[in-house]
């Protein structure tokens, strides 16, 4: 992701140029010091000529992307046929057990017991309407009212029908089908940009199904799809050395794998099951093209720390925590497009991360998935952080 850069004003002047300039136009046979008639006369218009030096730079600012406020981004992207992604809502399944005959209408609210920011429930709604034939458990997908991730739950949490139906004996959480992410950066609206910039639309090279995925696939589905990786000609057992052969990769918004649904839809999206390879889909014609999501690799760390006076530990465990996530996301994908080999999880970055923290005076012991070695991944796979100890 590239920053954007940091606007600076152009037409605006201080207090004082302006001053200085409004009194060196008036006569020096006048007397023009402080509390005199033309300097209070002035003072006025010092004020609003600094306002409109600010709306100018206003205009300035919002005429360019990399420069403009959040409302004006939508606009740029418009015209360059691009989409800001909107915060999505999490989608999850939920296993219940009713009795035979009970009815779930499409729409009915499954209330969670975890509450959000202002301490009301987390509520979701049933995608469809679900009548169950036997005893047995049925799959029920749900949608979070809300947007954002405050509705990415955890496996496992507490739900209610509200209101109560009778005959439903049990409801399972089985976790989430679609992470929710939040509204698109303005420094992530900016690098797909620059990107669609650099990397003009040639009807089918990797930059066009890149974006795809992760602009058109939005605007067709609403699903926000995080990184993707583009292999051209992989299937060298076609025939033709690979030609025509196009596979995606693809994770979630938060990094992790993509549902099977949302991969068939991805694969529908480009190429069509009924019409493969004849340019029904958003692929172009010749192209057939393979959708797979990556998989996870689990990452542990271990270390015994020796904390600054009067540290709380559990802060410091989280920041670590935080921090050495963030630089394995940065690893996901990360892809040395001449070799097709990913980038490894760096042990001493790791390292570097944990000795600068504050609140560590020292540390020894530090292990990666019980070792000191850089971790390789594999190809398609995703580095994710699992169990962080500090001891």
């Amino acid at each position: 992701m590239t920053e954007r850069p940091e606007f600076v004003p152009v037409f605006l002047q201080t207090d004082t140029e302006i001053t200085d300039f409004l009194l060196s136009q008036i006569p020096d046979t006048w007397r023009k010091e402080v509390g005199d008639f033309p300097y209070d006369m002035i003072k006025p218009d010092v004020a609003q000529i600094m306002q409109l030096e600010i709306s100018q730079d206003r205009i300035l600012q919002n005429a360019f992307p990399q420069y403009c406020e959040d409302e004006r981004m939508d606009e740029h992207m418009a015209i360059r046929g691009l989409t800001r992604i909107e915060a999505t809502a999490n989608k999850r399944v939920l296993s219940i057990v009713a009795d035979p005959g009970v009815r779930i209408p499409q729409g009915y609210t499954f209330t969670s017991v975890v509450t959000d920011e202002d301490g009301n429930p987390i509520e979701f709604t049933a995608d469809k309407e679900t009548i169950f034939l036997s005893e047995e458990a049925v799959d029920v997908r749900v949608t979070c009212n809300l947007t954002g991730s405050e509705g990415n739950l955890a496996t496992g949490s507490e739900f209610i029908l509200q209101p109560p139906i009778a005959g439903v004996a049990s409801i399972t959480d089985m976790g989430t089908v679609v992470m929710a992410a939040e509204r698109e950066s303005l420094d992530e609206a900016w690098t797909r940009i620059l990107d669609k910039a650099e990397n003009p639309d040639t009807g089918g090279n990797v930059h066009d199904y890149e974006r795809w995925v992760i602009d058109g696939f939005y605007k067709e589905y609403g699903v926000k799809v995080g990184k993707v990786l583009v292999d051209m000609c992989w299937n060298k057992d076609n025939g033709y050395d690979g030609r025509g052969t196009v596979r995606i990769i693809v994770v979630d918004d938060e990094y992790g794998p993509l549902d099977a649904s949302i991969v068939s839809d991805i694969k529908e999206y480009l190429d069509p099951k009924a019409y493969e390879g004849y340019g029904y889909g958003k692929a172009p014609g010749g192209a057939v093209v393979t959708v797979i999501t990556g998989t996870s690799y689990y990452i542990d760390i271990s270390a015994s720390v020796e904390y600054e006076k009067n540290v709380d530990r559990s802060a410091v465990l989280q920041q670590f925590t935080e921090l050495v996530t963030d630089y394995v996301k940065s690893r996901v994908f990360n892809r040395n497009e001449d070799t097709k080999e990913l980038s490894p999880v760096v042990y001493k970055k790791i390292a570097a991360i944990l000795g600068t923290l504050s609140g560590v005076s020292n540390y020894d012991n530090l292990t990666v998935n019980g070792g000191t070695e850089d971790i390789k991944i594999e190809p398609y796979e995703i580095p994710t952080v699992r169990k962080v100890e500090l001891k």
